[in-house]
């Protein structure tokens, strides 16, 4: 059972999980949540939020962490998906998210774990509002500008070389970007790093190089931002490794 304190973070991508014991308690717009067991919580992008356990008896969880463009090839340019609470006991959403959890220690195909995607997207809209934007997004152009930031991260990449690729004037570069990816350009930046340096860590890199070569100044630098966006130091999450997806 998990007894680590997640203290408050916010991710770029959609926190989506189920709650296999106990309870899962975090703070989430203003308001102290609960999650039970066979219950399924969901975290929008860049909203801030902790994690506990709710008893003494600690809890378990298993979670995925769904990338916004994924949400977006399904509703065509919608705005994003916003679940009120973060909790929810539908059955259909908690059928597909214990259909992608259920079992994470068997690989599951590309074409099976695209189902299970669909699956988790469809039931995510039946349960949520959201709306078009009111003009229509130059999706080509926001994708290649993610791609840019993803393939650079170690760089320090400029809004002047971002507004050259997206073909667009920074104000409406940057309102686009985050209506489509549900955070701001610099944000996507220091995930990608994060991303870089956790797949390091996982390797065995030592932290103070993990650091460097994911393109933070430093180590401390790197552990301030980690502990921002994941709620724990990279010590802890080392320990954890393994727990959660990112699809």
């Amino acid at each position: 059972m998990n007894r680590f304190q997640f203290s408050r973070h916010r991710h770029d991508r959609y926190a989506i999980g189920i709650t296999m014991q106990g309870v899962q308690q975090f703070d989430y717009r203003g308001a102290t949540r609960n999650s039970l067991a066979r219950q399924v919580v969901v975290l929008h992008p860049d909203e801030f939020h902790d994690g506990r356990a709710g008893t003494e008896n600690g809890f378990s969880y298993r979670a995925f962490y769904l990338a916004p463009e994924r949400i977006q090839s399904v509703t065509e340019q919608s705005s994003l998906p916003f679940l009120a609470g973060g909790v929810s006991k539908d059955n259909r959403l908690v059928a597909a998210v214990w259909g992608l959890l259920a079992d994470m220690s068997v690989d599951m195909s590309e074409a099976e774990a695209e189902f299970h995607i669909i699956e988790v997207i469809d039931a995510l809209l039946s349960v949520t509002d959201f709306e078009r934007p009111s003009r229509t997004l130059d999706t080509r152009s926001l994708l290649r500008c993610a791609d840019y930031l993803r393939e650079n991260c170690q760089y320090d990449v400029s809004l002047a070389e971002l507004e050259t690729i997206a073909n667009l004037n920074r104000w409406q570069f940057s309102r686009d970007f985050k209506t489509f990816f549900g955070t701001s350009p610099h944000r996507y930046l220091i995930m990608r790093r994060l991303e870089l340096a956790q797949h390091l860590l996982a390797e065995g890199v030592p932290s103070s190089r993990a650091a460097v070569c994911a393109g933070f100044a430093d180590q401390s630098h790197f552990i301030r931002h980690f502990r921002k966006n994941y709620g724990l130091t990279p010590q802890n999450w080392v320990q954890l490794n393994g727990r959660t997806n990112v699809l």
